[in-house]
């Protein structure tokens, strides 16, 4: 038995050996296109045989790359400056304004219970409208308007640019200095009007 295994060792290795020799030997192709057993002449493929050598792609220019145009900047648009709206001139409203020729009177020295010359204040209406006298005055002792329609021409109104007078005396009543005052009430802004008086009764 031990024989028969060696045998069949022996054919296993030799089979193995057979297989293993066609698997490694270089196969044959025939140059023709035709069956290896043509009359062609075989080629070996384990021979010098080379692949063809590969053609090279062609160059690829590269793509320029487009430059771009920058965008000119945007005029700024100017802000148009506002005319300003004129202010309107106001009409003026019509208003008479007086004038006195004096601020005071002094009237002098006369005896006692003797009456001085009459003295005259002017009015003068320089306003834009008619004057309207509503009063006069006399405060102080001794002090009085003449009634003298040729001495006091004021009435109770005054035209614009128009002129008037009042006429003031002095009785003295005492021995001394006296004072007073013409005060002139009228529709003028500058109303009253107050005009200092004086007068004087000397001892002797």
């Amino acid at each position: 038995m031990t024989a028969m295994l060696r045998a069949s060792l022996v054919i296993v290795a030799t089979v193995c050996l057979f297989m293993l020799f066609q698997n490694c030997a270089p196969a044959k192709v025939s140059s023709t296109g035709a069956d290896s057993s043509g009359s062609g002449g075989s080629t070996d493929l384990g021979s010098n045989s080379q692949e063809p050598a590969s053609t090279p792609a062609p160059g690829v220019s590269p793509t320029p790359t487009p430059i771009l145009t920058p965008t000119p900047a945007a005029t700024p648009t100017a802000t148009p400056i506002p005319t300003a709206t004129p202010t309107p001139t106001p009409t003026p409203v019509p208003a008479p304004a007086v004038m006195a020729s004096a601020t005071s009177l002094n009237l002098g020295d006369v005896g006692l219970l003797d009456r001085s010359k009459t003295q005259t204040v002017m009015l003068k209406n320089t306003g834009t409208a008619t004057l309207t006298i509503s009063s006069r005055v006399v405060i102080g002792s001794g002090f009085s308007v003449d009634p003298s329609t040729a001495v006091t021409t004021c009435g109770s109104s005054l035209a614009v640019g128009q002129t008037c007078s009042i006429g003031i005396y002095f009785t003295a009543q005492m021995f001394d200095k006296s004072t007073g005052m013409l005060r002139i009430t009228t529709n003028a802004p500058n109303s009253p009007l107050l005009i200092q008086l004086e007068g004087n009764c000397p001892f002797f």
